[in-house]
């Protein structure tokens, strides 16, 4: 798990799909909830799960050539966010989808870092 990133971009026309596919359907009180949380679950939440699963497995030493006294740490961060167009608007609109009052945010690049969306939060 040494230094891993990733980026999920899910793209297409209004209805298609890509809420559910980043965030799963929410629980109603029609289903049961063990059922549902296990078949229905989003991208998001499936990923934490693995991420801290391997955590949890590198910790107890349950991984192959992973020692239980090892005294690596672990530092997680994710931002969300959500690019739209919104009516009368010239250009594509960015929002921080951990901190929504933030307002329009901007893409940026940068030889360091590369490209990376400004005032960001995570």
């Amino acid at each position: 798990i040494d230094e891993y990133a990733g980026t999920v971009l899910a793209y297409g026309q209004t209805g298609s799909g890509k809420t559910h596919t980043i965030l799963g359907q929410a629980i109603d009180g029609s289903a049961r909830r063990e059922d549902a949380g296990r078949l229905d679950e989003g991208l998001v939440m499936r990923s934490a799960k693995r991420l801290f699963r391997k955590i949890s497995n590198h910790s107890r030493g349950e991984n192959p050539g992973d020692g239980g006294d090892d005294p690596t740490s672990f530092s997680i961060s994710a931002s969300f966010t959500e690019i739209y167009n919104a009516p009368g608007a010239v250009n594509e609109c960015i929002s921080d989808l951990l901190a929504p009052t933030s307002g329009n945010l901007q893409v940026r690049h940068s030889q360091k870092h590369g490209f990376f969306i400004s005032d960001l939060q995570e």
